[in-house]
């Protein structure tokens, strides 16, 4: 493991450090046809790990969130796929919006579907700002995947203890491990 300062996340920090090697762009295809880019960060040694990191709004999948790909793929040896949301980054779609909620929920659906196919072990969904609440809106939505996912969240707001109570209520309602960080 990398000796490594612990500091708040933050893109400013992101932006000063050293760059890192960006695997190879891949696509997949929505069920609309919707043509949405990844960079798969896959471990050299044998995982039983795989996270889809969601970035936050008004981002992409290479705003610094390579950082974090590369750091659990060498040092944790987990598989991570930065996907880039349709509308932001190398994803197709009309820039920064989508015409259904519904839609990006089928979009991560698909591409849960491809990495189950293509590689052993759990699936985590990693959510960073909107990214994390379109997770949570993930979880309530009834034709979500039935796999056994645990989602980890990071809310870059402050959250009422009320909303962490109604979140924790929520949790034995999915068939699902759920693990958030709460910021």
């Amino acid at each position: 493991m990398t000796d490594t300062k612990i500091e708040p996340f933050s893109f400013a920090s992101m932006q000063q450090a050293a760059p890192v090697h960006i695997p190879e762009r891949q696509f997949i295809s929505s069920h609309d046809g919707t043509s949405l880019a990844y960079y798969p960060f896959l471990s050299e040694k044998k995982t039983q790990a795989n996270m889809i990191l969601i970035h936050g709004g008004g981002a992409h999948s290479l705003a610094g969130y390579e950082h974090i790909a590369y750091t659990l793929q060498h040092d944790f040896h987990v598989n991570v796929f930065l996907l880039d949301l349709r509308g932001h980054g190398h994803s197709q779609g009309k820039k920064g919006d989508t015409p259904r909620v519904t839609d990006v929920w089928q979009d991560i659906s698909q591409v849960v579907d491809a990495i189950k196919q293509d590689h052993n072990g759990a699936i985590y969904l990693c959510g960073h700002s909107s990214g994390a609440g379109l997770l949570l809106n993930y979880l309530s939505w009834p034709k979500k995947k039935k796999w056994t996912v645990t989602f980890l969240l990071h809310l870059n707001l402050a959250i009422s203890q009320a909303l962490q109570g109604l979140i924790k209520s929520l949790l034995p309602l999915f068939k699902y491990g759920s693990s958030f960080c709460l910021r």
